[in-house]
């Protein structure tokens, strides 16, 4: 499985910036999944089809990706 972060975002939603990568490299939204830990962030995704997991505010992401993987 390829996991891409692409960085931890502390003012504005991250979701153009996943347009910007899915548009760049031709990414079926298919194989995406959005992490976010708040309801913006959840609705932001889900917004342009992205399927999102929502986790608890202050997670350690590679605690959680090492769960799901």
């Amino acid at each position: 499985r390829d996991v891409a972060v692409t960085g931890v975002q502390t003012c504005a939603l991250p979701i153009s910036n996943a347009e910007k990568l899915i548009a760049r490299y031709s990414i079926d939204i298919e194989h995406i999944w959005f992490i976010g830990d708040s309801k913006s962030d959840y609705e932001a995704a889900s917004s342009v089809g992205l399927k999102t997991i929502l986790v608890p505010q202050n997670s350690d992401i590679r605690d959680l990706l090492n769960d799901i993987l």
